[in-house]
């Protein structure tokens, strides 16, 4: 289905308005989530939340280095040279290069 009918946008309005989860209106459509997240954001709507379950991470939050931690500009590009040179080394191989 290429293109959208007058109908089908007024029912996809009036699903929008009755807070439908996006993935049953995708699903009505028979479209794509992607499809018809478009679809609703060239007619100036705002997507609906999905009833998808959202997942927690057991990840720590990462904490901001500090800029003491950081190495200076001077000491960056000395280690960059570095590195650019020794991939230039006979003994390298092409293994390490991509590492």
């Amino acid at each position: 289905m290429p293109f959208w009918s007058f109908e089908q946008e007024k029912l996809l309005k009036d699903m929008i308005k009755e807070n439908r989860p996006i993935e049953e209106i995708a699903g009505h459509f028979h479209r794509s989530l992607e499809a018809t997240k478009l679809k609703i954001r060239r007619l100036g709507l705002a997507v609906p939340e999905s009833n998808k379950a959202t997942y927690v991470t057991t990840t720590p939050k990462l904490e901001p280095v500090k800029a003491q931690e950081l190495p200076s500009i001077l000491e960056a590009l000395q280690r960059l040279w570095g590195a650019t040179l020794r991939l230039k080394g006979t003994d390298v191989t092409p293994a390490e290069v991509r590492k």
